[in-house]
């Protein structure tokens, strides 16, 4: 039993400012007040963070174990950092045996990040969870094979549906990431996936994501159909057939104006690029203007 109450405290600050100092400290002074090590909870985030708190932990008792002097200076930290009484006998033997205690209870303790907690704590209460079979925290290339074969599935399934929920999804992803440059469709996917999952995991609901109405209740201006200048477009049409243009050049032109109809704001529209490209090497001449 914890000879002294502790209090909840929180810790905000950033990287370097101390906090793993304090939760050191803390976890080494409930061991001064009686608490048995395996009964202690000191999570992190991280592996690494875990492993430097574990460390600093022994390394704190072995230095007061091995020196009075060092064992009455960690007695004063504790006070200092109101994690101990007041009047606190803290002397290298003391520290022995609490060093004794921890290395002793190491493959029971529970200093470790917060996945690894909360995954121990659903193996062993799998069926509370409505769970079956064995659960654990994939990483690495074991973590890159289950997501390679959750994707292998989810298009099967597409496939063997109905095709056009296929095609929905294909145009929709599309639409999503227009405009950036991968070599490769899976691993444009994969980004996508790492980049929206956590999005997505708070925001579930369908309504949320796919439907226009909901995501902008007042209209969205560039989702609108835009004007289509028939007449102009006519009227540039013709002239162009009029100036006996290389077969190439009218060929594209030609393109350009059956694609117009179905141009929209995040249309993959090779044609304007192209002509872009030409109207932007003519720019000077264009400036200058013609007599014509």
């Amino acid at each position: 039993m914890v000879a002294t109450p502790f209090q909840h405290l929180a810790i905000s600050a950033s990287a370097g400012a101390g906090k793993t100092y304090q939760l050191v400290h803390r976890y080494i002074a409930l061991l001064v007040c009686g608490a048995p090590a395996e009964t202690i909870v000191a999570l992190t985030f991280s592996r690494k963070a875990a492993g430097e708190m574990f460390d600093r932990i022994i390394q704190a008792l072995a230095v007061a174990a091995d020196s009075s002097e060092e064992a009455a200076l960690l007695g004063r930290r504790l006070r200092d950092c109101q994690l101990a009484p007041a009047r606190i006998d803290l002397d290298s033997q003391r520290c022995t045996r609490l060093l004794r205690q921890v290395l002793a209870a190491n493959h029971r303790l529970r200093v470790g990040t917060l996945d690894s907690f909360l995954v121990n704590i659903i193996q062993t209460f799998p069926f509370e969870f409505g769970l079956g079979g064995d659960l654990d925290i994939l990483e690495g290339y074991p973590a890159t094979v289950a997501k390679q074969e959750a994707m292998r599935q989810v298009f099967q399934s597409l496939k063997s549906s109905d095709s056009q929920a296929g095609r929905d999804f294909l145009e929709s992803f599309r639409l999503a990431t227009y405009g950036q440059e991968v070599k490769g469709f899976s691993v444009m996917l994969q980004s996508f996936i790492d980049e929206y999952h956590a999005l997505f995991l708070e925001a579930p609901a369908a309504r949320l994501w796919g439907e226009p109405g909901h995501i902008w209740p007042g209209g969205c201006g560039w989702m609108s159909a835009l004007p289509y200048p028939h007449q102009e477009v006519e009227r540039l049409q013709q002239w162009l057939e009029e100036q006996n243009l290389p077969e190439q050049s009218a060929q594209r032109c030609r393109e350009f104006f059956a694609a117009l109809p179905e141009f929209h704001p995040v249309a993959d529209w090779k044609q304007v690029g192209y002509l872009y490209g030409k109207l932007r090497d003519i720019q000077p001449d264009l400036a200058k203007g013609s007599g014509e």
